[in-house]
């Protein structure tokens, strides 16, 4: 059980500094976003990720709460 504590506490030190994502939502024809629905990326969002939405006027009606 020690020699297990001794190898996972480095990576249990490291896990905090690794960076959030930033998922991207544009359903703009043409657009290299990542999602063009914004539940999508809700789904796929994990805690501290960013969700950017870009403007668009196209309705966004797939968002269910």
């Amino acid at each position: 059980m020690n020699k297990f504590l001794f190898l996972i506490s480095p990576l249990l030190v490291l896990l905090p500094q690794i960076p959030a994502a930033v998922l991207t939502v544009d359903n703009n024809a043409g657009s290299v976003a990542m999602f063009t629905g914004v539940q999508a990326a809700i789904n796929a969002a994990n805690t501290g990720d960013t969700i950017l939405i870009a403007g668009s006027p196209n309705f966004y009606g797939d968002l269910h709460v």
